[in-house]
């Protein structure tokens, strides 16, 4: 039983490496969606989606160690709030950059209102501003 058992293993071994793999020069876009919860100055809660993307899937996991920073102010006489949000994604190996995006929305993926949105590069700050109709 052993002795097919190994049988076994050995066959299916080469199959191992048979796994698609992204080039360095692959144009396919991964992204991202959390929420980003905006406080207001009205002491509101605003939760938004945060699409963010990295080009080639070499460069996916940059996604889980971007940062997200933002500041919220009156507008429109304390009606509604100005937020300038900023994101930024670290750059790759060896400081290798690559191009990102980001875009906020009320809905996941993008879907619903499109506040804001904007491309970049990794390593730098994308900066985008919007108003909410929230005090």
């Amino acid at each position: 039983m052993k002795r097919f058992a190994v049988a076994v293993l050995l066959a299916l071994l080469p199959l191992v490496g048979v796994v698609p793999a992204a080039s360095a020069g692959s144009t396919d876009w991964c992204e991202e969606d959390p929420i980003v919860v905006i406080q207001t100055p009205g002491g509101n809660l605003v939760p938004l989606y945060n699409t963010m993307g990295v080009v080639g899937l070499e460069n996916a996991a940059y996604l889980a160690l971007a940062t997200v920073s933002y500041t919220a102010q009156p507008a429109n006489g304390g009606k509604s709030t100005l937020v300038k949000l900023d994101v930024t994604i670290p750059n790759g190996l060896l400081g290798s950059s690559f191009p990102t995006r980001t875009k906020i929305s009320t809905g996941p993926l993008g879907t619903l209102d499109v506040l804001a949105g904007t491309t970049g590069s990794s390593g730098k700050a994308m900066k985008v501003q919007f108003t909410l109709d929230v005090p």
